[in-house]
């Protein structure tokens, strides 16, 4: 999911042009917005800065 999700923010395509790769972009996009919604995606993202992974 977290691979989605900066896969589409790199890109900037929509959740529906998602490749396959990821599964269903339906289930993707789900699971951003809970992570977003818990604040767990700001934790992740700054754990990928902090390791110098987000590209």
């Amino acid at each position: 999911m977290v691979d989605a999700a900066l896969y589409k923010t790199r890109t900037g395509i929509t959740w529906r042009e998602l490749p396959a790769e990821f599964g269903p972009w339906q289930t993707a996009l789900r699971r951003h917005r809970q992570l977003i919604a818990s604040s767990q995606w700001d934790e992740i993202t700054r754990t990928l800065a902090e390791r110098d992974l987000l590209q």
